[in-house]
C-alpha cells in the first residue's frame, strides 16, 4: 500500500478522509473537495519531512494558511472551544478532504451532536421534533454569530427571513423587541412557545395548544 501513497505509511489512516466509499469521479475515488496542499502533493505544508506527524498540533498549523478564518470566530457567541486541547479545526473539519467546499469530517448534525450530546437526547426522547434539525446549519453560524444559541438572524428572522416560516412574525400576538417572556425574563420569540430540539404536543409547542401553553404566561 505504501507505494501508492508516495511512500507513506497509511496503518491506522482513516481512509474515508481521501477517498469517498460509494464513489466519485476521480481516479481512486477521492473526495469531491480535497485540501490544496494535498493534491499538489506538498505535504511538508503540514507535515514533518517524510514523517505523517505534523509539524505542529495546535491550530496554529492551520492558521500559517487561513488566518483570515479566525475573524470569523470573533463573535460574543462562538465555537472556540476554550480548553480543548490540540488542533479545534480537525472537531469538524478533515484535513485531506471532504464530501463539500467545507471539507467536513462527516455530516453537519453528526459532527454537531459529537459535542452536543444534550441536543441529541432532547431529539431522542420527545415525541416530535422539527423536520429539518440534520441540516443545524440551515438556521446556526458554525463559527460565530451575536445572537444567542449561534442563531443566524435572530430568534424570528431565523424562521421568518431563512424562508422556511415567511409568515412568522407577522401575527398580532405581540413577539420581539420590547415584548418580555415573564419565565425567562428574555424577549419573545418563535421559541418561547415552540422547542425547536423537541416537544411532547404539535406542532413542537411547549405546553397543550389548546389551554396549556398558553396558562403558562397568562392568568385566568
Amino acid at each position: 500500500m505504501s507505494g501508492v501513497h508516495k511512500g507513506f505509511s497509511v496503518k491506522g489512516a482513516n481512509c474515508v478522509g481521501c477517498h469517498n466509499p460509494h464513489g466519485s469521479d476521480s481516479k481512486g475515488i477521492m473526495q469531491t473537495a480535497m485540501h490544496e496542499p494535498f493534491t499538489k502533493g506538498q505535504c511538508s505544508k503540514c507535515h514533518v519531512s517524510g514523517s505523517n506527524n505534523v509539524k505542529d498540533s495546535s491550530v496554529n498549523l492551520c492558521l500559517q494558511c487561513h488566518e483570515e478564518t479566525l475573524k470569523t470566530f470573533n463573535k460574543p457567541k462562538n465555537h472556540l472551544m476554550a480548553g480543548k486541547s490540540g488542533n479545534f479545526c480537525l472537531s469538524c473539519h478533515a484535513p485531506h478532504g471532504g464530501g463539500d467546499k467545507n471539507m467536513l469530517k462527516d455530516r453537519d448534525y453528526k459532527i454537531c451532536y459529537s459535542c452536543h450530546m444534550d441536543s441529541k437526547s432532547t431529539v431522542a426522547d420527545t415525541k416530535f421534533s422539527h423536520p429539518k434539525l440534520k441540516t443545524c446549519t440551515k438556521c446556526h453560524v458554525a463559527h460565530s454569530a451575536s445572537d444567542n444559541f449561534m442563531m443566524k438572524s435572530g430568534g424570528i428572522e431565523t424562521c421568518s427571513v431563512l424562508g422556511c416560516h415567511p409568515s412568522q412574525g407577522a401575527f398580532t400576538h405581540p413577539v420581539g423587541q420590547g415584548v418580555i417572556d415573564k419565565r425567562t425574563n428574555r424577549e419573545m420569540d418563535c421559541a418561547t412557545c415552540h422547542s425547536v430540539m423537541g416537544a411532547d404536543f404539535r406542532p413542537i409547542l411547549r405546553g397543550e395548544k389548546d389551554r396549556g401553553l398558553c396558562i403558562q404566561c397568562h392568568d385566568l
